[in-house]
């Protein structure tokens, strides 16, 4: 069994983690779909500061509010799974960051978002499990619906859903879609932001 925790949208605010680090504690590995910060590289430190202590194990991607310069960072650091795929306990976990354009800079055509999901598939074992962690979500379900009733989501990252059929997608960006979706087998989880809503997303596979 291994147990994922998702945590998209902190938006500088990180806080809230200091309250919930026996979740920290429990779980296999911590996830960060995008947007931990509004594009403060030393607010990106303070929440991985605050994570750290209480779980090593963190994969994450950049939101569109964050930075390619954290990014690299997280690169270097070994977190970062942007365009690319880990492997823990024979479940492949794919990275996308990023968001269709949007307030921020880390932003992309659905062209590109469609070639870093397959980037991020490139190499991982087919019959393997996976894990998508992906900051813009899929589109026409409830986790991409604004409060006008807009659907916003990426139909590049639907497409890719549609035919590789993760187990789990965590994903954010729509703070206001609070949901778990469902394309085909695969179950897609926006928590929104715990800051606002004190819900994370949470996986046993």
């Amino acid at each position: 069994m291994t147990r994922f925790v998702a945590f998209p949208d902190m938006h500088d605010h990180p806080e809230p983690l200091k309250k919930i680090r026996h979740v920290l504690n429990s779980v296999d590995v911590v996830l960060l779909p995008g947007d931990m910060t509004n594009g403060t590289i030393d607010n990106l430190h303070r929440t991985l500061n605050i994570i750290e202590p209480a779980n090593e194990h963190i994969m994450a991607v950049c939101g569109n509010m964050d930075t390619e310069q954290m990014n690299m960072m997280l690169a270097r650091e070994g977190i970062s799974i942007h365009r690319r795929h880990r492997m823990i306990d024979g479940i492949a976990v794919l990275g996308v960051g990023g968001a269709l354009p949007f307030a921020g800079k880390y932003v992309f055509s659905e062209d590109e978002l469609a070639g870093f999901l397959n980037d991020a598939l490139e190499g991982a074992p087919d019959d393997a499990p996976k894990v998508l962690v992906c900051h813009q979500p899929p589109y026409n379900t409830a986790v991409d619906v604004t409060r006008d009733g807009s659907h916003v989501g990426s139909q590049a990252v639907r497409d890719f859903i549609e035919r590789v059929q993760p187990l789990v997608v965590f994903t954010g960006h729509i703070h206001e879609a609070q949901a778990i979706a469902t394309i085909g087998r695969t179950k897609i989880i926006n928590p929104g932001p715990i800051p606002k809503t004190g819900q994370y997303a949470f996986a046993e596979i």
